[in-house]
């Protein structure tokens, strides 16, 4: 009688046991998985980081130049 209920016990723990430290593992890999990309997204942005500023740079140029060019469509017109 003592046996079964200590086998039961066992059983039951095991149960219990091998799919929470399954679940535990699963979860810390996907984890791992996450950080890895995290730390390469990370190195990536600080990589596009210095172009920032040339990006903005280059924008103020093309709206400049759409300024322009829309006097220049203006003045055409109006000599026309």
């Amino acid at each position: 009688m003592d046996v079964d209920i200590v086998d039961l016990g066992f059983k039951l723990v095991s149960l219990i046991a091998v799919p929470a430290f399954a679940w535990a593992w699963r979860t810390h890999s996907n984890l791992m998985k996450m950080e890895v990309e995290f730390n390469h997204v990370k190195r990536q942005v600080k990589e596009m980081e210095p172009h920032k500023t040339d990006i903005a740079m280059i924008k103020q140029s093309l709206s400049h130049m759409s300024e322009k060019l829309d006097e220049i469509k203006a003045l055409i017109s109006t000599a026309n």
